[in-house]
């Protein structure tokens, strides 16, 4: 995981914010990336943990809000 002194991934969405939540012994970051290869061209919710990743493309505008276990549970959305 990067830590607070690396540049910033030009992957993640202007703007987005970045959480750091943890579940069953695991640390989830989540941001918003917009791929480069979708036409739509609307961020996708990107949760990533040493050796996964998931992306949802229907996730809450309020995402940044949410409790640790809300959000977590988004994370098995498509």
């Amino acid at each position: 995981m990067p830590s607070d002194s690396d540049p910033p991934d030009p992957r993640i969405h202007e703007g987005s914010p970045i959480r750091v939540i943890q579940t069953e012994g695991t640390e989830w970051r989540v941001y918003e990336q917009v791929a480069g290869y979708d036409r739509r061209r609307r961020p996708d919710l990107v949760f990533e943990s040493e050796g996964v990743i998931r992306r949802v493309r229907n996730y809450p505008p309020n995402w940044a809000e949410l409790a640790d276990d809300e959000l977590f549970t988004v994370s098995w959305e498509r």
